[in-house]
């Protein structure tokens, strides 16, 4: 301890020395060692935050989670499910219990108390049974008999509520019924073996003031009382077949819409309501379909044909005897509920259409012939006449049944067998006795059998088409010609032409055992009205595929081929594809006119070694077409035209497009491709021949104020006739989705670049058939056309006239005064002079009625 005290006084001491001494500063000495750290010192303030740094890789999905729980909301939906049989208590009353819920499984109440929309369910019961073949006889319907009779469908919250009258609904819980029948229906005690069928038809609004919102079902449930065996089914119609033309039953048909099973017809038009037995179904249905064809023969100023069963005139059935009428009590073909003018739009014989095998007794047409269903088409039959002629394959004329006098029906089955009765309905329609060749006027139709509704008869070969590609080729010129590369495929199975191609002097036709051929087919837009690129087609071209290849067409046209794949290759070489030219497509298909030389036929395709469908080679009559599908495609490099309509939808109630009823000898079967030759330029008898206006002025002449004229027969017989079955206003019966409202970007942008709709050219005298729209003995002027052999351009006259694009389609229908004041107020034109719609402000329309507006074209427009 010492010596550090003895240290700290030295250099105390040696401090003060130097403190008092005032001698020069020495030389810096050399800098020590860095010191230990010394403590932290306490935080500073937090500085700025930086700057968001770049975003990392998106890491990998990671396993979808369970699903949530449903929301509370209701749907507009409607179900009703039978949860146990029908069974009658000690007293012989008969109950059910069900659930009404909606599509996400909530319960409904009937009373619309804590769900949308009241329902009112009407319930009917009955038994069926079946002959000695199987086949299902009519319902006998148990909510229908006693005394007095019943009514055959029992609603319990009809107004005033009358549980003596209609039985009684209790509510069990939240969608959950009893219903019991009254006391006075009850179960056959001799019938517990048989299958009971249980109907409950109910609808559900959700909104009373849209229509769109009302939901039907008609509920089915079969059964047996007693508990023993397995029950069976009625079901001789396919309802699905039906609602392809009746566009489901949907409300505004007809019973409201509230029926909307084909096979629940049978409890209501039924055997036993004797009061109208052309009620039952298996009549007054046919009748309905067929009334157009229905027996009226005139002789001098008297008819004659089978009606009522009580009185000649009557119109409610089939008569007993051929009646006489005169003008003043007319034999009406079908007065069934006013009924009598109804139209088909296919072959009558396509049976399958409603009666589809697909049915639990579809086939029940061709097993159980009689006199009712038999007779309410071929009404021209007496079974009890003894001195009428004895009826052949002549439907016109009144006629004995050929196998006697006919009491029941126990006897039908001996000559009506399934394959006789199936062979007598094959839809084929016959040959146009009106066509030139057989000293007819008519040279655009069949000269030969056309089979209808996709049949293919024994014997008979099925030719289709297929295209490789289209497209506009350069010449050794330059010049842009229209080519096209296609085969023949028999019955699916590509195949050659059996004639080599050549020069004219080759003889015969392309096939063995057919003659006539298609034709190649070519469309196009061109500018027109100042517009450059129309929205639609407005040249085209063709050529005859046989005359092509028999040399006799080849200073217009090349063929090559067939190469490995069978392809041929046609360029029509005498016609120009212009530079401006948009939309080019090509086709094969489409021909069908008739020529007294047969150098300039183009008939179309027709097999002639079918049995039973003989082809004369002198009068070139008869043999068999069966049409095959028009087929198409866009030539490389062009856009296409919008696509608006199926031929699918258009044939889910024709069938087969241009095949009885027959239009174009069958060969015009593609919708689509309507608007190929009924281009907005076409015009006949001051009508639009434009797609957009005929086909809706036909479809739509229950709706107009003035007759379509457009082709009429004569003076009484035209297109004005034509009734349409399904909802009117549901364009999407036909048209796709969004193409009809301009809700589709493709349709919005053709309304930019359509041109006006020609209705009128030339000049009408005076007492001529023309729509009403027009001055006879005026000159409108000359059309727009295209010399397709140089792609030069001739346009429309200015006096022509023309119905703007939108009022085109609008007044094919709503064609008052008042709706076409309307239109014209809004900018439209209707058969206006063509300088007076170009120069115009142009239509409105859509400020209204486009997508999304106040009164949407959709709004009224889709079911």
């Amino acid at each position: 301890m010492k010596s550090f005290k003895n240290a700290g006084t030295l250099l105390l001491a040696g401090a003060l020395a130097l403190a008092g001494c005032s001698g020069s500063t020495g030389p810096a000495g050399a800098t020590g060692g860095t010191g230990p750290t010394g403590p932290s010192g306490p935080q500073g303030d937090t500085g700025p935050t930086g700057g968001t740094g770049p975003t990392g890789p998106t890491g990998p999905t990671g396993p979808t989670g369970p699903s949530g729980t449903p929301g509370i909301g209701q749907s507009s939906g409607l179900n009703i499910v039978v949860t146990s049989a029908p069974t009658a208590d000690a007293s012989g009353k008969i109950s059910v219990r069900f659930t009404i819920k909606d599509d996400r499984g909530y319960g409904l109440d009937t009373a619309g108390v804590y769900s949308l929309g009241t329902i009112s369910p009407s319930f009917s019961l009955a038994y069926f049974t079946k002959d000695a073949a199987g086949n299902v006889l009519p319902y006998k319907v148990l909510t229908q008999s006693g005394t007095p009779a019943q009514p055959t469908a029992f609603s319990p919250l009809r107004t005033p509520l009358n549980p003596t009258a209609n039985g009684t609904l209790v509510a069990n819980g939240a969608g959950d019924y009893t219903y019991t029948f009254p006391a006075t229906v009850a179960f056959d005690a001799t019938q517990g073996t048989s299958t009971h069928t249980l109907w409950i038809q109910a609808q559900r609004q959700t909104d009373s003031t849209d229509l769109r919102t009302r939901k039907t079902v008609n509920v089915e449930y079969n059964f047996i009382p007693s508990g023993n065996g397995t029950p069976s089914r009625r079901q001789v119609v396919n309802t699905a077949g039906c609602s392809k033309c009746h566009d489901g039953f949907a409300a505004g048909t007809f019973h409201g819409g509230g029926r909307i099973n084909g096979n629940y017809c049978g409890i209501c038009h039924n055997p036993d309501r004797t009061s109208n037995p052309a009620a039952e179904a298996s009549v007054f249905v046919h009748r309905i379909h067929f009334s157009e064809e229905l027996l009226s023969v005139t002789t001098g100023t008297m008819t004659t044909g089978y009606q009522g069963p009580t009185a000649c005139g009557d119109g409610v059935g089939t008569h007993a005897a051929i009646c006489t009428c005169t003008p003043a009590a007319p034999c009406q073909p079908n007065a069934f509920h006013g009924i009598s003018d109804v139209t088909y739009p296919q072959d009558i014989r396509n049976c399958a259409q409603c009666h589809d095998d697909s049915a639990a007794q579809g086939a029940q047409w061709k097993t159980r012939p009689n006199r009712q269903a038999c007779g309410s088409c071929h009404d021209v039959v007496s079974f009890t006449s003894t001195t009428l002629p004895s009826c052949n394959l002549d439907r016109t004329v009144p006629c004995a049944h050929s196998g006697g006098v006919r009491t029941d029906d126990s006897l039908c089955t001996l000559c009506h067998q399934p394959a006789a009765i199936a062979g007598y309905h094959v839809p084929v329609a016959p040959v146009d006795p009106n066509n030139i060749l057989s000293g007819g006027t008519n040279a655009n139709t069949n000269a030969a059998a056309l089979a209808a509704a996709g049949a293919v008869p024994a014997g008979a070969t099925k030719i289709t088409y297929e295209i490789g590609s289209v497209a506009a080729v350069a010449d050794a010129g330059s010049v842009l010609r229209p080519t096209i590369t296609f085969r023949f495929l028999k019955d699916g199975t590509p195949a050659p032409m059996d004639m080599v191609c050549g020069p004219a002097t080759v003889a015969g036709e392309i096939f063995n055992n057919f003659v006539g051929s298609p034709s190649v087919y070519f469309v196009w837009a061109q500018p027109q009205d100042g517009i450059a690129a129309p929205a639609d087609f407005n040249a085209s071209a063709s050529a005859y595929v046989k005359r092509v290849c028999n040399g006799s067409a080849a200073a217009s046209t090349t063929i090559t081929g067939p190469d490995a794949n069978q392809f041929y290759t046609v360029t029509i070489t005498n016609v120009v594809i212009p530079a401006s030219a948009t939309m080019l497509t090509g086709g094969v298909g489409y021909t069908y006119g008739l020529n007294a030389d047969p150098t300039k036929d183009t008939a179309p395709l027709t097999q002639t070694n079918v049995p039973g469908y003989a082809y004369s080679a002198t009068t070139r009559v008869g043999g068999l077409i069966v049409a095959a599908p028009d087929v198409k495609k866009t030539a490389t490099g062009y856009a296409a035209r919008r696509d608006i309509v199926a031929t699918d939808n258009c044939n889910a109630c024709h069938a087969q497009l241009g095949a009885a009823p027959t239009f174009h000898a069958g060969q015009r079967n593609d919708s689509p491709s309507c608007s190929w030759c009924h281009t907005p330029n076409r015009t006949s008898s001051a009508w639009s021949a434009g797609s957009k206006a005929f086909i809706h002025g036909i479809h739509g002449a229950g709706a107009r104020s003035t007759p379509f004229t457009w082709h009429q027969v004569s003076a009484t017989e035209g297109y004005w006739q034509v009734t349409y079955p399904g909802v009117l206003n549901d364009c999407e019966q036909c048209h796709k989705a969004g193409t009809y409202d301009y809700s589709s970007a493709a349709s919005l942008a053709a309304l930019e670049s359509s041109t006006p709709t020609t209705v009128a050219t030339g000049t009408f005298a005076v007492g001529s058939a023309h729509s009403p729209y027009i001055t006879e003995g005026t000159n409108y002027g000359t059309g727009y056309s295209v010399a397709t052999g140089t792609g030069v351009v001739t346009e429309a006259a200015d006096t022509t006239l023309v119905t703007s694009p939108i009022t085109t389609v609008c007044s094919a229908c709503h064609d008052s005064d008042a709706a076409v004041i309307h239109m014209e107020q809004n900018g439209g034109a209707f058969y206006q002079p063509r300088s007076v719609a170009k120069a115009g402000l142009g239509e409105s329309c859509l400020v209204c009625h486009g997508p999304g507006k106040i009164m949407a074209i959709k709004d009224v427009h889709a079911k």
